[in-house]
């Protein structure tokens, strides 16, 4: 898939993280960016939430975070979610988006019946079920 397929300005906001990364770089990504880029949701979003539980890479959050210079450039940025309800296996069902358009970016999405159970825990129900999770526990991370 060609790079020229992502909307402006996500398109050179990516185009520009993937040049700055040097070598191979994962986010799982859950939130606004995948439920419009991904699920067609008619909404707005300025960020990529992404999990940090795979990764997390401070310069370039300082880099492409809020209040970096891509986020002054472009009005986008990068969003780590350091605490947020996991379903069991959810890795098994990821979803690449915009494969082969990066040389060191890959961007992964939740499923979309995960993406519920994958709110940052502050707000997430606690009676949000997808059929992947074991159990309706509460969020305990408050």
């Amino acid at each position: 898939m060609s790079s020229l397929l992502i909307p402006e300005p996500w398109r050179s906001f990516l185009v520009d993280i993937d040049s700055y990364v040097t070598e191979d770089h994962y986010f799982h990504c859950l939130g606004g960016f995948v439920v419009t880029h991904l699920y067609g949701s008619v909404r707005t979003t300025s960020d990529i939430d992404f999990l940090t539980l795979v990764g997390r890479n401070n310069d370039l959050i300082e880099y492409a975070g809020i209040g970096s210079p891509l986020y002054k450039k472009f009005g986008l940025y990068l969003d780590p979610v350091g605490v947020a309800n996991v379903p069991d296996s959810y890795e098994e069902r990821l979803i690449e988006m915009y494969p082969g358009s990066f040389k060191n970016l890959r961007l992964f999405a939740l499923d979309p019946y995960d993406m519920p159970d994958a709110r940052p825990c502050p707000l997430a129900p606690p009676w949000v079920v997808s059929p992947h999770r074991q159990s309706a526990a509460p969020c305990t991370c408050n």
